[in-house]
């Protein structure tokens, strides 16, 4: 229940992404049944609706249309700069929340989330420096999902499943779940978005008798396709980005060597608070408020008819 409380605020914000969700499955379902309807047509029927349907946009509607096409479609010229801007949007976001975590999980598990986005990041650069085919940006987009997917479960689930429970902060939460929810169900349609377009392509290749249109991988070498990666490629200002994800991966990776090195001994926690009070505690968290800045701090502290005085610790909140 003290999820319920703490979140009893910002409950309309859970509803929301809730009725997002099943917009998106509605959405989905219907791409299935439009293609359904394509393949019934003839390729050069498709084609020229294509083309009834471009000449039919003007004005405003037009400008409206291209703007949209350019950016948020997966194929469209300037994705990979709306991609990679929403990615450091979430890294800072998280490097925020880092702070949160520090003083509600142990360093354990704080170490553990900052060594996920170590290795998400890792191959962050390492698909940047090789994009060279829509099947690396589709392979970047499918782990930045489950990044996401990790971040906003993680955390939850910690505290869900822990012993002691700590009443955490709803704003921290909502911060912590609701861009990377949003961002999860974008890809979510663009990965599938594109993979729809794709079979369709393979299945019109495969009618008119090619023999390399068996595997996504050859139709993804179709000329058309290779001028898509090139036109992102070209709009896409890739060594800023390479900047600044080497900026966050040198942060998280000094927050988790700086804490597995400085983390206090019992013996130094013992002398700070004594052996009884330190033994008492259930979560330790040196790092709270203070990431570079280590301490003999608790969060959740279980004492026995314990009538002295705890001067020494900053975080400590009641045991339910």
């Amino acid at each position: 229940m003290f999820y319920i409380a703490a979140f009893s605020p910002f409950i309309a914000v859970f509803i929301i992404l809730g009725s997002i969700a099943i917009c998106l499955l509605v959405a989905i379902t219907f791409q299935v049944i439009k293609a359904v309807f394509v393949l019934g047509k003839k390729i050069d029927d498709v084609a020229g609706d294509q083309t009834e349907q471009t000449g039919e946009a003007k004005g405003a509607v037009c400008c409206c249309y291209n703007f949209y096409m350019n950016v948020f479609d997966i194929n469209g010229k300037f994705y990979l700069v709306k991609m990679y801007t929403s990615e450091l949007f979430e890294h800072i976001i998280q490097a925020y929340l880092l702070q949160s975590y520090l003083c509600r999980m142990p360093i354990e598990a704080t170490t553990l989330f900052c060594f996920v986005l170590v290795t998400e990041l890792s191959f962050n650069l390492w698909v940047t420096c090789h994009l060279n085919s829509q099947e690396n940006r589709d392979w970047l987009i499918l782990v930045d999902i489950i990044t996401d997917i990790f971040c906003v479960a993680y955390p939850l689930c910690y505290n869900w499943f822990s012993n002691y429970r700590i009443t955490p902060n709803a704003g921290d939460i909502v911060f912590s779940t609701l861009y990377p929810t949003l961002s999860v169900y974008s890809k979510l349609y663009e990965v599938w978005s594109d993979y729809v377009v794709t079979d369709l392509q393979r299945i019109q290749e495969k009618k008119r008798g090619s023999r390399s249109s068996r595997r996504r991988s050859s139709i993804l070498n179709l000329p058309e396709n290779k001028e898509v990666i090139k036109r992102q490629k070209a709009h896409f200002p890739k060594y800023i980005y390479i900047y600044l994800n080497v900026l966050f991966l040198l942060f998280f990776t000094a927050v988790a060597f700086f804490h597995l090195a400085t983390n206090p001994s019992n013996a130094v926690c013992n002398d700070v608070l004594t052996k009884e009070v330190w033994k008492g505690c259930r979560t330790r968290i040196p790092f709270c408020k203070q990431v570079f800045s280590a301490s003999c701090d608790c969060s959740v502290l279980h004492m026995i008819n314990y009538t002295q005085k705890l001067y020494q610790i900053r975080s400590c909140q009641p045991l339910h």
